[in-house]
């Protein structure tokens, strides 16, 4: 797999010497030996990847630059045709010689492991890892030269850009102008389009694809893997895929001073997948105010390189003790990699509430914890989800729904916790993780670390990972865990599981609801009228001025949870899907620069969605629904037609194979 960049420029790999590699006193001769391996090896690797390159450009037609040969005398189709011929015939060749040496320094490192064989095997294993870590650097560096040499040469190419003349319906709510600066109606319109829409690329990598493929034939059959390889080399040289362009030269040059514009921000709000402009020291100021409460701490400096070390530290001991190979993986990541970065906060208004009060998130991707949260995210995960009051999805919470038995004097209510990532009790919730990781009989099957290793990685990734910046200031979390963090949300069901076996275990079974639910902290309740408050005053008496519980009551005998809404029809609860009002219609663009395949998933998860959540009364109406928001979107009205049609023959399958079944049973 072609992969970026993990080791600072260089061409020369790792700078430090062969002989710090061995703990013992070896001799001169030997050290010499190393040496010459370590040089060889780096040579080999060098000259794979320029093999690599090469094949690639000899099966997709193209001619390095460094083999086109030049003619100053006469200059017409004929003798261009002749130097292009020669540089192809010289580009064979060199792929030739680069195979023969490669041969011949691949033996040439055999007999130069055999003579360190006396080395003993500790210290042989130890060589290996250095070099293999050299070669991984050198890798890395050439294989990102190469990738940009090899795009140049895909985009010399002449591509045919064709205008899209698809129309759309603007989305009047999709953008939200709070800045008091005026928009034109150019730069409106491509607001419209929705942050995700993607503008047609100048040009496409190739050489990914290429450098994919090769990589997942590896395991092929060699006669197979050749016929794929020309099949891909013809579909890259004359199948070409040449994408229309889906924004007007006009637009392009709008949305260019659009992103240039440094007195707005343009960002998405908390709900309804609305584009929000808003003027940018207001932003900024705003963002202020929130860092200057309680639960940040500004500090001095970028703590990213102390963090990175001592996280280090920390995982080449646990590593030592337990040769875990995901601490490995992720050990060598932090140690070569040159792509981490400081988390970064920003903020996403909720327009739907007063004064469009701010939602802090913190992008952690590439930071410094962040692989390491998303490996402990995976480790944790399974001690959570056991209790029949969990809650998977909307569909799983729908079908628990049509069990209940409504009585007349039951109300629908529905509790959340405000502001629940700032305010989890971190050091509480830690003791809880490892009560719980203690007792798992499962942990062994998921990764060596025992409880002690994953409490103190966990814990380093909540206290010393928690930190982050926004314009160019250094802020510590000193309440509760991040959100934007992998590790979250897992920590956070652990606690609300908690919370939630205190709160039956010490309520008075006078007000206990007869059906309870909860999706993390968004919790759904059946309860007798009159005691809807008194489970709520229980509920915030678990973590006094900590954890704050807030309650909204069905209203017209309605009560919207997650994405359904859930209606009291004749003592018995019907449901349809469930649009915010902040909710803009707005969907991925069928003009944006993605995969049809994309495009199809939304129709089909609409659709699906629609008929696992709306009872038959309601279907109809939410099918029209998608139907009139997609071609809005500039979805074909065929495909989405087609898409209902599609699932309801699946759906509609098992019960036609029962009547069928039925009736040939009675003849």
């Amino acid at each position: 797999m072609w992969i970026k960049r993990l080791w600072p420029t260089s061409s020369s790999g790792p700078h430090y010497s062969i002989k710090s590699v061995f703990s013992i006193l070896v001799p001169v001769y030997v050290i010499q030996q190393a040496r010459n391996l370590e040089v060889t090896c780096f040579k080999l690797t060098n000259l794979k990847c320029k093999l690599s390159f090469l094949v690639a450009c000899r099966d997709t037609g193209l001619l390095p630059n460094f083999l086109r040969l030049k003619w100053e005398y006469i200059r017409n189709s004929n003798v261009a045709r002749v130097l292009w011929n020669a540089g192809v015939l010289l580009l064979r060749l060199t792929i030739r010689d680069h195979r023969r040496n490669i041969a011949v320094l691949t033996s040439q490192i055999g007999l130069l492991v055999q003579n360190l064989r006396s080395l003993g095997e500790r210290h042989m294993n130890v060589l290996h890892e250095h070099i293999s870590l050299l070669q991984y650097a050198t890798y890395c560096n050439k294989m990102t030269t190469l990738e940009k040499k090899f795009t140049d040469l895909i985009c010399e190419r002449n591509w045919c850009f064709v205008n899209s003349h698809r129309r759309t319906t603007p989305q009047k709510e999709a953008v939200v102008n709070l800045s008091g600066l005026p928009l034109s109606d150019m730069e409106t319109s491509l607001l419209q389009k929705g942050l995700n829409f993607v503008p047609t690329p100048r040009s496409v990598k190739y050489l990914n694809i290429i450098s994919d493929i090769e990589d997942s034939l590896q395991k092929v059959e060699g006669n197979v893997a050749v016929e794929f390889k020309g099949a891909l080399a013809n579909l890259l040289t004359e199948h070409v895929y040449r994408p229309r362009n889906n924004l007007t030269y006009r637009e392009r040059r709008t949305l260019k001073e659009l992103k240039a514009r440094d007195d707005i921000v343009i960002t998405k709000a908390d709900k309804g997948n609305v584009t929000v402009v808003l003027a940018k020291d207001e932003y900024v100021n705003k963002v202020n105010r929130l860092l200057s409460e309680d639960s940040y701490q500004a500090i001095d400096g970028d703590p990213t390189e102390l963090c990175r070390s001592s996280l280090l530290q920390l995982l080449t001991s646990f590593i030592e003790e337990t040769k875990d190979d995901d601490l490995q993986k992720i050990a060598r990541w932090l140690r070569f990699s040159n792509e981490v970065i400081s988390p970064e906060l920003y903020c996403l208004p909720k327009i739907h509430k007063p004064e469009v009060p701010f939602r802090p998130v913190v992008s952690s991707t590439n930071s410094v914890t962040s692989k390491l949260a998303r490996f402990l995210s995976k480790v944790i995960q399974p001690l959570t989800g056991q209790r029949s009051s969990h809650v998977a999805n909307s569909i799983h919470f729908r079908t628990d729904l049509k069990r209940v038995n409504l009585e007349a004097d039951d109300i629908m209510v529905s509790y959340d916790v405000k502001d629940l990532f700032t305010s989890i009790p971190v050091e509480h919730t830690l003791q809880l993780t490892l009560n719980l990781l203690e007792h798992d009989v499962n942990l062994t099957n998921r990764t060596k670390l025992n409880p002690f290793h994953l409490i103190q990685l966990i814990k380093f990734c909540l206290t010393d990972g928690n930190y982050f910046h926004f314009q160019r200031r250094f802020f510590r979390q000193s309440k509760g865990v991040p959100m934007g963090s992998p590790l979250s949300p897992v920590f956070a069901e652990i606690f609300m599981e908690n919370l939630e076996d205190n709160a039956f275990s010490t309520v008075n079974l006078q007000y206990q609801p007869k059906f309870f639910k909860r999706y993390v902290d968004d919790i759904f309740v059946l309860i007798k009228k009159g005691n809807e408050e008194k489970f709520l005053k229980h509920l915030n008496s678990l973590f006094r001025n900590v954890i704050i519980f807030t309650m909204e009551k069905e209203k017209g005998n309605m009560l919207p949870f997650l994405d359904v809404q859930i209606m009291r029809r004749n003592n018995s609860l019907k449901t349809t899907v469930y649009r915010k009002p902040t909710d803009s219609g707005l969907f991925l663009n069928y003009t944006s620069h993605h995969p049809k395949s994309v495009f199809f998933g939304i129709v089909n998860g609409m659709v699906k969605r629609a008929l696992e959540l709306c009872d038959e009364e309601f279907l109809h109406h939410e099918l029209k629904h998608i139907e009139r928001v997609l071609c809005q979107n500039g979805y074909p009205r065929n495909l989405v037609r087609s898409a209902n049609l599609d699932l309801l023959r699946l759906l509609l399958a098992p019960l036609l194979l029962l009547i069928i079944t039925t009736v040939w049973g009675k003849r």
